[in-house]
């Protein structure tokens, strides 16, 4: 089964490669160009065999900070880091853009938030936006919109925006490069590390196997690999981490070669609404269902009613996201309202969100 699922790679067709901040420049700043060149000639090779390529890049914030007027930015608030992600994304595109130029490949900028995904039409939109690229025959970089982001909207680091990403535009698989040869087991202690080749599953367990430190540089470590991996998995994606030093890494990937670790993408992928539902959308509230509606949600596949609706948080309308949570606070899901929340504890037998308008965990 492992065997087949690296072969499956062999015929992947939309392919998001996304690079860290650790992969994309030195600890001074400075692009590493001895990395990067050897990458984009490989999406340069994998575009001339058919493949639909996009690329996530980190690096505005640390290449901001190295240029002359972001010197005098001193980091120590949002808006000062905000500042400088705004230097940098404009370096950030021209080193692209001087790259891949060398190979006759031009590139467009798609930055985003969270909130850009939130609305039906507006992920639609984005996924219209970067097949119209790749049918132009244009590169899309993207970054997050790291210059206007909030907390409330960020999507907390490119990791979960390369999955989500692969979500909205129905990628094959998704090459997250790092500095690491794949995902390691450190259960044993750092010196004695042992790379796993092979995740069909991302679950609890696998979590304790790795530090949680953040990369340097960065917002994600190996743990925020895994939480991206489980994302992408739901949406049908493979995932492989691998290193971006390795010599000819994105091709022998996609050759099939047993190169870094590979996350088996699920059985049965989410499709349509539910697909959207998962991919990241903000939620106008809050509905706490009590136990049997639970159980008629978990297990049986039914819509919920306003009757097993025990509290309402937030006030929200007809089409709004809203989050659905038991009576301990775990999260189910989220899904679409049928109604407004003034109406939920007016009409005990009304459908609050069908069941087709949901999305469960």
């Amino acid at each position: 089964m492992s065997q087949s699922q690296r072969q499956a790679l062999c015929q992947a067709k939309r392919i998001i490669v996304k690079l860290g901040t650790s992969s994309l420049l030195h600890t001074e700043g400075r692009p590493q160009g001895e990395v990067l060149l050897p990458l984009a000639r490989q999406i340069a090779t994998l575009r001339e065999q058919g493949r639909e390529i996009i690329l996530v890049s980190s690096g505005a914030v640390g290449m901001g900070r190295k240029t002359p007027y972001g010197r005098k930015i001193e980091p120590k608030h949002m808006a000062a880091k905000q500042a400088l992600a705004a230097l940098g994304q404009v370096e950030l595109m021209n080193m692209w853009r001087r790259l891949f130029g060398l190979m006759g490949i031009g590139v467009a900028q798609v930055l985003l938030t969270r909130q850009e995904l939130s609305r039906r039409e507006r992920y639609l939109n984005a996924r219209n936006t970067m097949s119209a690229l790749i049918q132009a025959g244009i590169l899309p970089v993207v970054n997050e919109n790291d210059s206007v982001a909030t907390d409330e909207i960020r999507f907390g680091d490119n990791d979960i925006l390369a999955a989500l990403v692969g979500s909205v535009v129905e990628a094959d698989v998704v090459i997250n490069l790092t500095r690491a040869k794949g995902l390691l087991d450190l259960s044993k202690g750092v010196e004695q590390p042992v790379l796993i080749k092979d995740v069909p599953e991302v679950d609890d367990n696998l979590y304790n196997l790795v530090a949680p430190e953040l990369s340097e540089g960065g917002t994600g470590g190996m743990a925020s690999k895994l939480h991206a991996a489980k994302e992408a998995a739901r949406f049908g994606a493979a995932m492989v981490i691998a290193s971006s030093e390795q010599e000819n890494v994105l091709l022998d990937i996609l050759q099939g070669k047993d190169v870094g670790t590979l996350f088996w993408p699920a059985d049965q992928p989410l499709r349509g609404r539910k697909r959207w539902l998962a991919s990241g959308t903000m939620v106008a509230g809050t509905l706490v269902v009590d136990s049997g509606a639970e159980r008629a949600l978990t297990r049986k596949g039914s819509s919920l009613l306003a009757v097993g609706v025990s509290e309402v948080r937030g006030e929200f309308g007809i089409g709004d996201v809203v989050s659905i949570v038991n009576l301990d606070g775990d999260d189910l899901g989220r899904g679409l309202c049928e109604c407004s929340s003034s109406l939920i504890e007016k009409t005990e037998g009304l459908v609050v969100v069908h069941r087709d308008n949901l999305f469960l965990r």
